[in-house]
């Protein structure tokens, strides 16, 4: 199974090492403590875990997602244009 840095997007192999910390699974211990920085100052008493970096990096996610469904056009739109 191949996973993601959530970080920085790298994909990380089976046979590598994997850093956890605050709900993100990382490549390297650089972006493990990239996300702690983050999320240390977004929430500095670690009391509110909703606002933390990778649920934000989620939301981004999901909102390219949408945007992608959202673009699709019609059939009819589609031949309406083939016509002009």
């Amino acid at each position: 199974m191949v996973f993601t840095c959530d970080f920085c997007n790298k994909n990380i192999s089976e046979c590598s090492a994997l850093y956890f910390g605050f709900d993100c699974m990382c490549c390297t211990n650089h972006c493990r403590s990239q996300v702690i920085q983050l999320n240390l100052q977004i929430d500095p008493k670690m009391n509110n875990p909703h606002t933390w970096f990778i649920h934000k990096r989620r939301a981004q996610k999901e909102k390219e997602k949408e945007k992608l469904l959202t673009k699709q056009k019609s059939l009819t739109d589609l031949l309406t244009q083939l016509q002009m």
